[in-house]
């Protein structure tokens, strides 16, 4: 497992997602391996979390999700690619990510997974981009989209990607689904 540590750093590096740190701030780490074989880096940011101030910003309930669907026949869900890594760390919270693994210490660039606030300011990111756009919903780190007419459809995926594309947001190819006439949250919906 330390290889694919290794190899998964490397590649976190080579993205820009984190850099080599010097700073004596230091969270731990654990490697779970998930379903599909590969490695969930997991964080224990305990320490930090305990001098954060929790900045609420809900998720959506999922029964809001479904306002508004009543009429609609036209769906896609598109799967935000690694959510929390598309928001960059302000420049002073830098040293504060730091974790340490047997070989060395390394500090996000871009926002990690396991702090306190990372769920609610993707959240809200995500909610400023699609704002006023009536036919879509995000939902944890997925974007529904659904509309009633084809015209509808084609507008709104194109306005979609517009403003992704304009906030530097990417989505994950494997987990896009286009033209459904019913999509999978952990319900169905359709």
């Amino acid at each position: 497992m330390r290889q694919t540590l290794c190899e998964d750093l490397d590649e976190m590096e080579n993205l820009g997602i984190i850099k080599t740190s010097n700073s004596p701030n230091v969270s731990p780490v654990a490697v779970v391996e998930k379903k599909d074989d590969s490695n969930r880096i997991c964080i224990d940011y305990k320490q930090l979390n305990k001098l954060t101030v929790f900045n609420p910003h809900p998720m959506i309930p999922p029964a809001d999700v479904f306002q508004g669907m009543g009429n609609s026949r036209y769906f896609s869900k598109i799967n935000l690619n690694k959510g929390c890594w598309q928001i960059p760390v302000r420049q002073q919270d830098i040293p504060k990510t730091v974790f340490v693994t047997m070989d060395c210490h390394h500090e996000f660039l871009r926002m990690p997974f396991a702090m306190m606030n990372s769920r609610a300011i993707l959240t809200l990111s995500v909610k400023m981009i699609l704002r006023g756009m009536e036919y879509v919903v995000e939902y944890v780190d997925d974007l529904l989209v659904h509309t009633p007419t084809w015209e509808d459809y084609v507008n709104t995926l194109r306005e979609l990607f517009k403003r992704l594309q304009r906030a530097n947001f990417t989505v994950r190819p494997s987990v896009l689904y286009l033209l459904y006439n019913y999509i999978t949250l952990s319900f169905l919906v359709s």
